[in-house]
């Protein structure tokens, strides 16, 4: 049974009054948000009729205390013809529920087996353990006596040799319209790639595990890219037939274009970058204008950019991270190649860079289509070198 919001408060009293130690601070969450998840959370499709009319009621963004709104959906119960007390009570055991068609390995016995051990065996007295003397004449205690879960049993030392886990690293890329998602859309795109492919991947330990993938510098939304990295910890050996089958696996639009297996510790994809080459494909204007533009740009000892974050605008110096900027000849047009700094010790974005030359404006610098052609890293020797070639 779900409790009320009322039932609730009433058990957040119970504990503020029992915990009196200054060193614990306790904190409540609305309790009618809470009670409001457990009815969307064990009701059926007759919750879209009241998400609907809860959204018509002014609902939004009810995750955020202060848009908290339950009255709206109070009304949108009405306005759906709905009882949500209908959801809040018990259900029988051979009721059906609206999850019954989902199937998660388990048989709706198994659960009701598994559920009334549990019931039965946690009020179950515990024997205390008898004194060395009398050990002997006393019977033994069974394992599915004692209170609550069973011994945890423990596993034998493997006797067959493990094998070798090692780490996949993948140079890949994006055009067409997947150009469009961003850089956590793309990390979703390839845990659903890994899990399709079956590949044996590591995965984090705690509570909600997830799989260890490491990404190289996130890609902008809207730029195609040839040169992405991505690192995969294997749970076990690895070849080139898993990388074969997560090629199948991508969607539409994403490819792999090289790989490579790594079985010693490799520094981190990021630690081997330090400059970024974009190609700028549009409208570029007279050619003549955009030449000297960009000599003159270049021949500046310090550019300002104005760089947007979420609570303010600062200005940034980006002329130490532009290292070269020259037009090129296209498929059918001029477009503009640019080398710019990356990582700590510099970034410019190509928007900033373009900004600069003062010929384009915002409209029109967001016409452009810009593909990032190569990460990679130059060193004092002046070769350039990316995490493929990076590592033995």
């Amino acid at each position: 049974r779900l409790c009320s919001p009322d039932e609730i408060r009433h058990k957040y009293a119970l504990l503020a009054r029992a915990v009196r130690a200054h060193e614990v601070t306790l904190k409540f969450r609305d309790p009618r948000l809470s009670y409001l998840e457990g009815i969307l959370g064990r009701g059926d499709r007759a919750m879209g009729r009241v998400i609907l009319a809860a959204y018509r009621n002014g609902a939004r963004f009810d995750g955020w205390t202060e848009h908290f709104d339950f009255e709206a959906w109070t009304r949108g119960f009405a306005d759906a013809g709905v009882d949500p007390d209908r959801y809040a009570r018990e259900f029988s055991f051979s009721e059906p529920l609206p999850w019954d068609h989902i199937d998660r390995g388990q048989s709706r016995e198994q659960l009701q087996k598994e559920r009334s051990r549990t019931s039965e065996t946690a009020f179950r007295t515990v024997i205390p353990s008898p004194p060395p003397a009398a050990a002997a004449s006393s019977p033994a205690v069974n394992d599915n006596d004692m209170y609550g879960r069973r011994k945890k049993r423990m596993a034998a030392p493997a006797t067959a040799a493990v094998p070798t886990r090692g780490k996949i690293r993948l140079k890949w890329g994006k055009t067409g319209l997947v150009r469009f998602l961003s850089h956590l859309d793309n990390y979703r795109i390839f845990e659903r790639a890994i899990r399709r492919a079956e590949l044996p991947v590591a995965y984090s330990q705690g509570f909600h595990p997830h799989m260890k993938l490491s990404f190289g510098p996130p890609l902008p939304v809207g730029y195609s890219s040839e040169c992405e990295f991505l690192d995969i910890q294997m749970d076990g050996a690895c070849n080139h037939q898993q990388v074969a089958q997560l090629a199948q696996a991508l969607p539409e639009g994403f490819f792999i274009s090289d790989d490579k297996l790594i079985y010693t510790k490799a520094p981190a994809i990021s630690s081997l970058l330090n400059r970024a080459v974009y190609r700028v494909m549009g409208d570029m204007g007279e050619p003549e204008l955009l030449r000297e533009k960009i000599a003159a740009l270049l021949a500046e000892k310090s550019i300002i950019a104005q760089r947007l974050s979420k609570d303010e605008s600062k200005a940034v110096e980006i002329r130490p991270a532009i290292y070269r900027m020259e037009p090129v000849p296209g498929a059918d047009r001029m477009e503009l190649e640019l080398e710019l700094g990356l990582g700590e010790s510099g970034y410019a974005k190509p928007s900033e860079v373009l900004q600069a030359l003062g010929i384009f404006s915002a409209r029109w610098i967001n016409s452009f289509h810009i593909h990032r052609k190569a990460l990679q890293y130059k060193g004092l020797d002046g070769l350039d070198r990316d995490p493929m070639t990076a590592v033995a």
